[in-house]
């Protein structure tokens, strides 16, 4: 009935949900609420997905950054050693 897959591009579920708003601003029946609801879900549930996603890769980031301070701070111990000599 409604198309929720998810999958799809941003613009076309936005252009979905902006297609229903219009069938209802036009009609008169409440059932046609669902003409905007399920393509708005479907939008909620790719953002989600992109969110958790972004947030995946910024831990992987940030463990990097991590990592690499941890070395520079031993590299900097390292020198002051050798020149302290």
């Amino acid at each position: 009935m409604f198309n929720t897959d998810p999958n799809r591009t941003d613009d076309e579920l936005l252009a979905d949900i902006k297609q229903g708003a219009v069938s209802i601003a036009g009609s008169r029946e409440v059932n046609m609420m669902g003409s905007v609801l399920a393509p708005f879900a479907a939008l909620l549930v790719k953002l989600s997905r992109d969110a958790a996603a972004e947030t995946k890769r910024i831990k992987h980031l940030t463990w990097a950054l991590i990592f690499l301070t941890v070395v520079q701070c031993v590299l900097a111990v390292i020198l002051a050693l050798a020149l302290g000599r």
